[in-house]
């Protein structure tokens, strides 16, 4: 997608060329930051957050290794950039393309997976950039139902390590 390479589940890989495909004949194009992590890419990835961040709080938004979404080939973070300007991830969610994914993301078996007003359910802070695939089903009845969180539509808790 943009040119940009990553690694995902061979099984959701058809469901995101589609969603890909339809976010740019809508002018709605972004790419992928961050997709599949290995455990070794984990381990550094949240030792890093730990060294600038201190574990605390790192843990309310990077996964310790083993516990990372990235890991299971079926989440990635997006981006966008507009006008030639370069997005950041907090910035993510002041895009149209934010808007189209929101929309559109349930069509193809994704959802977001952290929402601000959930940190509480899921653990961890908002990323609006973050989504996951869960399949069609789920994830437009999770639309349908106005359910925002997996832990909320399966009913179970998450999101500590305690």
């Amino acid at each position: 997608m943009n040119g940009n390479s990553y690694a995902l589940s061979a099984k959701i890989a058809s469901s995101f060329k589609a969603m890909s495909d339809a976010a740019v004949a809508a002018g709605e194009s972004f790419y992928i930051t961050s997709s599949y992590r290995s455990y070794n890419d984990q381990v550094s990835t949240y030792a890093y957050w730990v060294r600038t961040s201190g574990a605390n709080n790192a843990d309310t938004f990077s996964a310790r290794p083993g516990y990372s979404e990235h890991q299971t080939g079926l989440a990635f973070d997006v981006a966008a950039s507009v006008n030639s300007k370069q997005y950041v991830l907090s910035d993510f969610n002041k895009t149209t393309r934010y808007n189209w994914l929101q929309a559109n993301a349930a069509d193809y078996g994704f959802i977001q997976r952290y929402y601000a007003g959930s940190e509480s359910i899921t653990g961890y802070k908002a990323e609006e950039w973050h989504y996951r695939y869960v399949g069609v089903a789920v994830a437009k009845d999770m639309q349908k139902k106005g359910i925002k969180t997996l832990e909320e539509y399966w009913g179970v808790s998450g999101g500590n390590y305690y």
